[in-house]
């Protein structure tokens, strides 16, 4: 259930294949305790998660382009 990560609360989420960023760039934008890691092997979708972050100056919000 995605509202039970949102609130005051200090959290590591892993969101695998992140794709666009659902649900990883929301819980990063409602709740800057969580740290966030999007995993996306996909290059231009990375490319696409990598500017959302520099543009809503995520820092909380960790990229990682593929996990082997």
């Amino acid at each position: 259930n995605l509202a039970a990560l949102i609130g005051d609360k200090d959290l590591n989420v892993l969101d695998m294949g992140s794709g666009s960023g659902f649900p990883s760039v929301i819980l990063a934008i409602v709740n800057s305790q969580n740290r966030v890691v999007a995993v996306e092997s996909k290059r231009k979708k990375a490319q696409f998660l990598e500017q959302v972050q520099k543009e809503l100056s995520l820092s909380h919000l960790v990229l990682n382009d593929r996990i082997i």
